[in-house]
């Protein structure tokens, strides 16, 4: 069988391990929740949160090697498969890159390309809006903010798109457009 940290032709074990050692922080407030959790989904989502909070700065703009750009693929399409139960970050992060084998690396790339399209879709911007309508701060009112979510949502967009371009290189930018 293939080794699960095999991924897009680097074997990411030995740097997995690297960035898992020392993580575990017992007094992070996520964990905290985590662990406290009785429903096993939402204690994942705590515990997922906090894995993701600790790669997915390092992919930001245009940093981050390939390697953590993998590490944050597998984490963001397994987070987003809604798993359930927490132990610690080491099982989270080894059932994120066995999910990933599960769909295909291929198919891990499309899921993150459509999250940026759903992202970019009008019913998503709306959301967008009334979220920020019901907390009294309309986006329209500030057009600098507006912009300047704008940047930060288009970088989200862009680490997504890079995660995709490594799993899956031949793979389609715009698959949503066939």
């Amino acid at each position: 069988m293939k080794d699960p940290y095999e991924v897009a032709g680097h074997n990411l074990r030995a740097f997995v391990a690297d960035w898992l050692e020392g993580l575990e922080d017992p007094s992070n407030v996520l964990l905290v929740e985590a662990a406290r959790e009785s429903d096993p989904i939402e204690a994942c989502s705590y515990g997922a949160a906090y894995v993701m909070s600790n790669i997915a700065p390092k992919v930001w703009g245009e940093n981050g090697s390939e390697k953590e750009l993998l590490l944050f693929a597998a984490i963001s399409v397994y987070q987003d498969s809604k798993p359930s139960g927490w132990t610690n970050c080491a099982t989270f992060v080894e059932a994120a890159f066995g999910y990933l084998h599960t769909i295909s690396e291929a198919e891990a790339a499309q899921q993150l390309r459509q999250w940026v399209e759903r992202r970019g879709s009008e019913e998503h911007r709306q959301g967008r809006r009334e979220m920020y309508e019901a907390l009294g701060r309309p986006l329209d009112a500030d057009p600098a903010r507006t912009a300047a979510q704008d940047r930060e949502l288009a970088q989200a967009d862009h680490r997504a798109l890079r995660a995709a371009a490594v799993l899956d290189p031949a793979g389609n930018v715009a698959p949503w457009n066939r």
